[in-house]
């Protein structure tokens, strides 16, 4: 079984052009009463202490699709309902001991508020949660499949539904 883990060497700002105009941002969001804007800058400040990057939209994304089961914290199903099993119930395959490593690291450290395994048939992946950003933690199997390849897939699925569906509503 193969694993990667995503830890960075150092916390290095990996958001660093996010934090540009840090004070003055803060203070334009507090003004105008965006709430949702303050959650993003919690999690981002949080996030500069955490050695792990988190994903983009796309990345998550192609994530989302490519791994569709959700194994999440009770307390996290309860709240959003968006489905998914249990994390505690996870049996789909043994987790290596170096996946299980970080895990508690990252728990012991206080890094995330929740946690999330997706998989499929294959290549698991262990991601953390921090507010509305989400961080590729590991993954493992027996093929891991490059990114660029798993988005390629993604990318040729999502093409043949659009034409399934399109001759689907032809007259």
């Amino acid at each position: 079984m193969q694993t990667e883990i995503y830890q960075m060497d150092t916390a290095e700002a990996p958001l660093s052009e996010m934090y540009h105009d840090w004070e003055h941002r803060a203070e334009l969001v507090k003004h105008l009463g965006l709430s949702g804007q303050e959650k993003w800058l919690w999690a981002l400040e949080k996030a500069k202490r955490i050695p792990f990057r988190p994903l983009t939209g796309q990345e998550q994304s192609v994530w989302e699709e490519y791994l569709p089961t959700r194994y999440v914290s009770q307390e996290e199903w309860s709240r959003s309902r968006r489905g998914g099993r249990g994390l505690r119930d996870y049996a789909l395959d043994l987790i290596p001991v170096p996946v299980l490593d970080v895990w508690n690291h990252c728990v012991l450290a206080g890094y995330f508020e929740s946690y999330e395994i997706w998989a499929a048939d294959v290549d698991p992946v262990l991601v953390g949660r921090l507010g509305p950003l989400t961080f590729l933690l590991a993954r493992w199997g027996e093929s891991l499949r490059p990114f660029t390849e798993i988005q390629k897939l993604v990318h040729d699925f999502e093409e043949e539904a659009r034409s399934v569906q399109s001759r689907r509503f032809r007259w």
